[in-house]
């Protein structure tokens, strides 16, 4: 028999998670609720690290005078 309970690391966009959300929200919530909530949670923490880290438009060092 196969383990189902063995963790998985997925690798989406923001875009596809979101469809995924939108489609649990279609489904009886006592089923999914528990599912959205965990899938919420690991999305929250990943765009707050990327909102969290300043962007750099030039990464060139600058001449030597």
């Amino acid at each position: 028999m196969p383990n189902t309970n063995k963790t998985l690391t997925l690798q989406l966009t923001l875009e596809e998670v979101n469809k995924i959300l939108s489609a649990l929200g279609n489904q009886p919530y006592v089923e999914v609720y528990p599912l959205v909530q965990k899938l919420q949670q690991q999305a929250r923490g990943q765009v707050q690290q990327v909102e969290e880290v300043p962007a750099v438009e030039n990464e060139e060092e600058p001449p030597n005078a």
